[in-house]
């Protein structure tokens, strides 16, 4: 239900591939990339994939539909991510605007009570409601945004990742 529909990149670093195309060349759009120091096997606790919101439309301005588009999210449920060994079917539970220093870029080392309360945190800042399963055991994928071409708001989109094949 999105235009969404790309590689998805990661680099040596968070800011290479924010002006610069999944085959390396400059582009104002950037890439959307997997945080650098995330496993990209998708393996972690927790990640973090980001991509400019741009004006034409393109790379992740569609997130935007899941905090502003009523019912947008129900009938949308599910994101999916491809890779060469194994698909993820990564289940909605929030959306919601922060800022790019907040407390939901927290990346997680253990499962602990600070994760679970993380979990439950971002299900509490959703602009819709989900009744997808908080399992603490699974692995979560954060779907990151700019709000505006400059500035600190973020739009992100926290889903569970179950692998499906």
């Amino acid at each position: 239900g999105t235009n969404i529909n790309y590689p998805i990149v990661q680099g040596g670093d968070d800011q290479f591939y924010l002006k610069h195309d999944y085959l390396g060349r400059s582009s104002s759009a950037g890439s959307i990339m997997l945080a650098h120091n995330a496993k990209p096997d998708f393996s972690d606790i927790n990640m973090v994939v980001y991509g400019h919101s741009m004006k034409n439309g393109t790379m992740f301005r569609d997130l935007r539909w899941f905090a502003n588009r009523l019912g947008f999210a129900e009938n949308h449920p599910v994101i999916w991510v491809l890779t060469p060994e194994k698909t993820f079917r990564c289940e909605v539970f929030s959306a919601y605007e922060t800022y790019d220093m907040s407390e939901s870029y927290t990346m997680f080392l253990v499962r602990n009570d600070a994760w679970r309360d993380w979990l439950e945190a971002a299900r509490g800042r959703s602009v819709f409601e989900s009744d997808v399963d908080l399992d603490p055991s699974a692995c979560y994928i954060m779907f990151s945004t700019c709000v505006n071409a400059s500035g600190p708001a973020r739009y992100v989109v926290p889903a569970k990742m179950v692998e499906v094949g």
